[in-house]
C-alpha cells in the first residue's frame, strides 16, 4: 500500500532573495519515511537547495492526493517548469 504527502517546497531562480511557495503531491512506497519524501522533494526541477526546499511535510489521504494532484494541474507556475516553451 502506497502513502501519500502533502509536501511544501520553496521555488527558487525567483531573483536575490525571492522564492514562490508551492504544494506537491507525492505517491510514495509504503515503507518511506518523511526523509525520503524530503529526499525526493529536494531533486525536483527549481525547488531551492538545502534546508530551504521544504517547509512542510503532511501525510494525507489518498483522496486528498488525487484532489492537490487535480489542482496542480491548474497551476501555471507548475506547467511553466515542466514546459519550457511557456517559460519565456
Amino acid at each position: 500500500m502506497a502513502k501519500y504527502f502533502k509536501v511544501n517546497l520553496n521555488y527558487g531562480h525567483q531573483g536575490a532573495g525571492k522564492r514562490h511557495e508551492s504544494n506537491r503531491y507525492l505517491r510514495m512506497s509504503s515503507d518511506a519515511s518523511y526523509i525520503d519524501v524530503m529526499d525526493l522533494a529536494k531533486r525536483m526541477p527549481g525547488v531551492k537547495k538545502g534546508m530551504k526546499a521544504c517547509n512542510e511535510i503532511v501525510e494525507i489521504s489518498r483522496s486528498e492526493y488525487l484532489k492537490g494532484k487535480k489542482r496542480k494541474e491548474e497551476d501555471f507556475f507548475i506547467k511553466r517548469l515542466k514546459n519550457p516553451a511557456l517559460r519565456h
